[in-house]
C-alpha cells in the first residue's frame, strides 16, 4: 500500500494503519519543516483522534497550547456583543483544542510516523508518474534524493499530497477548483508571561481576525479578508495589511500583551478545490486532495485527521483482499462524508456573510447572531442567511458529538478500528 504525502494527512494514516498492523510505504519530497502559516488549530474531537492514536502527548511535547475557550467580539461599534464558550464545561466535546506552530506539527508527526513500526517512510523521494498494470496494480516511478529511478507496484494507491494531487488527472477525479476567495495574513507574537487558553474570534468590517495561543509565550493574529480588498500592487498591499494587522491588534487587545513580533508572514490566497469522488480505481484521495476548506473555518487539520483515521479504519475492515476489489473501498466509505461537507457548507456561509459590506444596524444583526452561536438558541428575523450558519454550526456539533460518543465508546481500538462509522 503506498500513501503519496506526507503532510497531516498522510503521516496521521501511516500511523493509523501501523497501530492496526497494516504495512505502508509512505513517499514524500520534502525532509525538512518550514515555518508556514497554515493550520494551527486542532478542534476538541481531533484531540481525541490524536489521543487514541497515541499522537497527543507527542504533539503538546513540541510547546503546543491547550485552548478551553472561545469568545467572540465585534468591536467596530461602541456596542461589544460577545459570547463565551467553555470546552472544560461541556458535556458532550472533549475538554480543549490544541493550538500549535504548523511546522512544529509537522515535525512531531512526522517523528512519529518515522518511528511506527510496519512503515517504510520515503523522504526527499518523488512520484514521477503511475500507470495501470495487466494485473490491476499500479506501478509507481520514483525519483530518489541522488537522482537514481526506481519502480514499485502496489495494489492501493493514496494521495494525501495535497489540493494540486497526482491523482486528480490520473484517474480522472471529478475535480472543481475556483479562483482564491479570501486571503490570510497574520502575525506571532511573543508576550510577557503564559499565553492564555482563550480562542479570540473579532468580526470588524470586511474581515475577520482570530487571536489565539500558539505557544507556552507566544500569540498568533490571523486576520482573512475578502480577495477584492486586497490591492494588486505590492507595495501597497504590504502596506495595507501592516495597518490592518495593526488595526486588527487593536481590536483584539493585542497592544497590551508586549513583546515584538516574532514574525509576520507573507499574506496568502486560500485555495478552494472540492473533488467529488473519493475512491475508485485502486486510487483514493485523503485530506486537501479531497477538498480544500477556508482557513475562516479552523477545521483543516481536524479534517485531514479525521479522513486517515476513517480509511484506516475501512482498509482494515476490508482486509488487503477486498480493498482491491472494483468498488469496495468506494463503497465502504460511501456516507462518511457528512461532516466534511458541513464544514464546506459553514466555510461558504461565513465568506458569505462575513465579507458582506454591512450596515451598522445589519452589522449589530451579525454581531448578535454570532454572540448566539455557542448556545445555538437566537434565529433572527429577516436574516435567512445567518439562520443557515445556526443551523449549519449546529450541525457540525452534532456530528462530531455523535462521532465522539462513537469513539468514547470503543474499548478495543486496535482491534476494531480507530472510529466507528
Amino acid at each position: 500500500m503506498l500513501i503519496i504525502g506526507a503532510g497531516i494527512a498522510g503521516t496521521v494514516l501511516g500511523i493509523a494503519l501501523a497501530r492496526l498492523g497494516v504495512a505502508c510505504t509512505v513517499v514524500d519530497r520534502g525532509v525538512d519543516f518550514r515555518p508556514q502559516f497554515r493550520g494551527e488549530i486542532i478542534q476538541p474531537y481531533g484531540t481525541l483522534l490524536l489521543e487514541r492514536l497515541g499522537l497527543l502527548d507527542r504533539v503538546q511535547s513540541v510547546g503546543c497550547a491547550r485552548v478551553t475557550r472561545f469568545v467572540s467580539a465585534f468591536p467596530v461599534l461602541d456596542e461589544r456583543p460577545c459570547a463565551e464558550l467553555r470546552l472544560d464545561q461541556s458535556t458532550d466535546l472533549p475538554p480543549y483544542a490544541v493550538t500549535c506552530r504548523h511546522h512544529l506539527l509537522y515535525g512531531a508527526l512526522r517523528t512519529g510516523l518515522r518511528q511506527a513500526s510496519g512503515v517504510e517512510l520515503l523522504e526527499g523521494w518523488r512520484v514521477m508518474g503511475l500507470s495501470r498494470r495487466a494485473d490491476g496494480r499500479w506501478g509507481v516511478d520514483l525519483l530518489d534524493p541522488a537522482g537514481g529511478r526506481a519502480r514499485i507496484s502496489s495494489g492501493l494507491v493514496i494521495g494525501a499530497d495535497g489540493a494540486r494531487s497526482l491523482l486528480h488527472s490520473v484517474a480522472d477525479f471529478a475535480v472543481r477548483t475556483a479562483e482564491a476567495s479570501t486571503w490570510l495574513l497574520g502575525k506571532v507574537s511573543r508576550i510577557a508571561g503564559p499565553a492564555d487558553a482563550t480562542f479570540h474570534f473579532c468580526a470588524g468590517r470586511r474581515w475577520v481576525a482570530y487571536l489565539f495561543p500558539v505557544g507556552k509565550d507566544t500569540r498568533r493574529v490571523s486576520i482573512h479578508l475578502p480577495s477584492e480588498a486586497v490591492p494588486r500592487d505590492r507595495e501597497a498591499r504590504e502596506g495595507s495589511f501592516a495597518r490592518l494587522l495593526d488595526d486588527a491588534g487593536r481590536a483584539l487587545g493585542v497592544q497590551s500583551a508586549g513583546g515584538e513580533p516574532v514574525e509576520v508572514l507573507q499574506a496568502v490566497p486560500a485555495p478552494v478545490l472540492r473533488a467529488g469522488i473519493r475512491c475508485r480505481d485502486g486510487l483514493c484521495l485523503i485530506g486537501d486532495a479531497v477538498g480544500t476548506v477556508n482557513p475562516i473555518t479552523g477545521h483543516g487539520l481536524t479534517l485531514a485527521c479525521h479522513d486517515a483515521v476513517v480509511l484506516a479504519d475501512a482498509i482494515t475492515e476490508l482486509g488487503a483482499a477486498r480493498v482491491q476489489e472494483q468498488g469496495a473501498l468506494a463503497e465502504r466509505l460511501a456516507g462518511v462524508d457528512a461532516y466534511r461537507q458541513a464544514v464546506q457548507h459553514y466555510s461558504d456561509l461565513l465568506v458569505e456573510g462575513c465579507f458582506a459590506p454591512w450596515s451598522d444596524n445589519r452589522y449589530r444583526q451579525l454581531a448578535a447572531g454570532f454572540g448566539a452561536i455557542p448556545r445555538l438558541s437566537l434565529l433572527l428575523q429577516d436574516a435567512p442567511w445567518l439562520e443557515q450558519l445556526i443551523q449549519t454550526q449546529r450541525r457540525i456539533s452534532e456530528i462530531l458529538a455523535a462521532r465522539t460518543e462513537a469513539l468514547a465508546g470503543d474499548s478495543q481500538p486496535q482491534r476494531r478500528g480507530c472510529l466507528p462509522c
